[in-house]
């Protein structure tokens, strides 16, 4: 062989290499647009369980305080305001299910398409999920405005009309983020800051409402709700925040094995790539821009969770004490985003 035919099969094989790390590089990018949306699902199912919580408190006071609700408003019956705030409570749940239903299946997608393996039957069946997703969200915002109105004719309790419209609002934001298509980063920057301040200062003024009353003012039946679905579902909402962790360090680990991999480890300038960047432009076909890029959009988003779990695990701990359960909390372990 030749030494210009055997430079020509190198230069192939560069071109080869370098098409598979940059088809990781987009599948990376997919990949993260998943583990966004992930993490949205996780805080909005996070707020719905401070929204319920606080809806429970809501039916505590109300309770302990009809006669002088009476007093004040004779247009609300305080003996009748609990059962319809536990009836738009499980109308919401409804709902909640069919928007997390379709941000789990937009999840799905984004695998999919980053494993190359999205079928068209699957992208049809989302696009009717996301359809129904937006018409709960407008159901949603209709059951809210009832769910305050209560509020406002009965304890006139601001900090729990926080949390109804915070729990909204993070819904909302979820919801609008619904495509097939991987957002852009400035709108997934956009829906993440709606989302993350929406799900914090709900949450922590949750935990407030929890401290506002004793357990024993808790009717079983609502100790039952918190025990059996509260307390359960957000145990998993802490657990998944882990997860989604784990899974940004499994993503740029893979992707550094397949750069490293095309670059011959340790010796790049003997390898395909290391020839290609002495080629006449100079520059490597790969940008590693977008690597850091990566890493510190996930390490943004580890911080961000970070925060959130500490947040949440503190208002489970008040929500567990209200049905005399004690919550133990593992802090979010922050695994490394470096190659």
């Amino acid at each position: 062989m030749t030494k210009k035919k055997a430079w020509w099969i190198g230069v192939l094989l560069v071109l080869a290499l370098a098409t598979l790390v940059i088809g990781e590089i987009n599948s990376a990018g997919t990949k993260k647009t998943a583990v966004v949306v992930d993490s949205w699902a996780h805080k909005s199912k996070g707020i719905q369980d401070a929204d319920r919580t606080t809806a429970i408190v809501q039916r505590a006071k109300i309770k302990k305080n009809a006669a002088k609700i009476k007093q004040e408003n004779p247009g609300i019956d305080p003996d009748k305001a609990p059962g319809m705030l536990a009836e738009i409570d499980r109308k919401k749940m409804e709902h909640y299910k069919t928007i997390n239903g379709a941000l789990q299946s937009q999840k799905g997608i984004y695998d999919s398409l980053a494993n190359n393996n999205c079928t068209q039957s699957r992208l049809d069946q989302f696009k009717k999920e996301s359809d129904d997703a937006h018409s709960s969200v407008k159901e949603l915002k209709s059951l809210t405005e009832e769910q305050v109105k209560i509020y406002k004719a009965t304890t006139k309790d601001e900090q729990a009309v926080k949390v109804a419209w915070s729990n909204y609002y993070t819904w909302e934001s979820a919801a609008s983020g619904l495509s097939t298509d991987p957002l852009e980063d400035a709108r997934i920057a956009e829906i993440d800051k709606k989302i993350h301040d929406e799900s914090m200062a709900g949450i922590a003024a949750a935990e407030e409402q929890a401290k506002s009353v004793d357990g024993g003012d808790i009717d079983p039946q609502d100790k039952e709700v918190l025990e059996r679905e509260v307390l359960v579902d957000g145990k998993n909402v802490l657990g998944g925040l882990q997860g989604i962790v784990n899974t940004m360090q499994e993503v740029i680990h893979e992707l550094m094995r397949q750069v490293q991999g095309a670059a011959g480890g340790s010796k790049p300038s003997k390898s395909p790539l290391g020839m290609l960047t002495a080629t006449a432009s100079g520059k490597p076909p790969i940008d590693m821009t977008v690597i850091t890029n990566l890493q510190k959009t996930f390490e943004a988003i580890g911080s961000q969770l970070q925060a959130f779990s500490g947040s949440f695990g503190s208002f489970m701990q008040a929500a567990g004490s209200l049905a005399g359960v004690q919550i133990p909390l593992t802090p979010l372990q922050m695994p490394s985003f470096k190659p």
